[in-house]
């Protein structure tokens, strides 16, 4: 049975804006060695009954499943994450749906996020099964070609949709919670972590289109531009509200598919190819 142990946990609550999901609020807490009730998930009863969705993320520990500095030991990470998820819906009043962060593949050929692994990348296998894990969280997309003029990603990622169908396949909700953040002209990249504009509408469309969920991300609102004016101290990240574009663009998806009937609807790989998907009613032909 998997114990508890000292550690520092991110939460991520998502709430939905106009149809596009955001992460509304970071918040660590710490839970103690015997699993009594940490001080701040009171803090979260209180501001969360808005939001939809926590994902949890390991804040301070070695742990592959949030951080590249870290490595992947099986299956004590694994089992670790399913008794946090079943800790924390029981301190939950809300009943809140529950995922994790993560950043490695179940399909890796090692134990960090850099190591080689099996494409498409998938989370399926360690949490598709059993009723911990309520939604499959990737973070995939990345992939494409850096602009140096631009100083951004640009293009797509080949393996997206590949992806989403890979864990689709367990019967649970998929979302990417991290497809790549917004590019604001004139600002620091976060180490070429910046995507364009067209790049992120269009992984937004083909995420839809292969039954997935996504969620937007917004470089200069991260809400981390401290850690970052220190570990990149060369540039100076500042919080600030601008637009280049996507809010707009995604807000037209937002509004195609809420005049469909999009939970009826299917992935119908086989009409434009498996690398963008295409999303219709199940039993009819085009």
């Amino acid at each position: 049975m998997c114990q508890f142990v000292p550690i520092t946990i991110m939460i991520y609550l998502f709430n939905a804006n106009m149809g596009i999901i955001n992460s509304d609020m970071n918040i660590s807490f710490y839970i103690p060695s015997d699993g009594g009730t940490p001080r701040f998930f009171e803090r979260i009863k209180q501001l969360s009954r808005n939001e939809f969705l926590i994902k949890a993320s390991i804040e301070d520990k070695q742990n592959p499943l949030t951080h590249a500095v870290s490595r992947l030991d099986l299956p004590e990470d694994i089992e670790w994450a399913k008794a946090t998820a079943k800790y924390i819906k029981g301190q939950d009043p809300y009943k809140h749906l529950v995922t994790i962060h993560p950043v490695i593949s179940a399909s890796t050929n090692g134990f960090r996020p850099d190591d080689p692994y099996d494409k498409p990348w998938r989370i399926g296998e360690f949490f598709g099964q059993g009723d911990e894990i309520d939604v499959i969280s990737q973070q995939t997309g990345q992939v494409g070609e850096w602009d140096e003029t631009l100083q951004c990603w640009i293009g797509d990622d080949p393996y997206l949709v590949d992806s989403l169908a890979s864990d689709r396949k367990y019967q649970k909700p998929v979302i990417n919670t991290e497809n790549g953040y917004k590019f604001l002209r004139d600002y620091p990249n976060y180490n070429r972590q910046i995507h364009h504009t067209d790049k992120l509408r269009r992984s937004a469309w083909r995420i839809v289109c292969a039954g997935g969920y996504f969620a937007s991300g917004f470089s200069g609102t991260l809400g981390m531009s401290d850690f970052w004016n220190i570990i990149d101290s060369k540039n100076k990240y500042s919080f600030i509200i601008k637009d280049e574009g996507a809010p707009s663009q995604l807000s037209l998806l937002y509004k195609f598919f809420n005049d469909l009937p999009f939970w009826r609807m299917q992935p119908y790989y086989l009409m434009i190819g498996h690398k963008f998907g295409q999303i219709c009613p199940p039993m009819i032909k085009y």
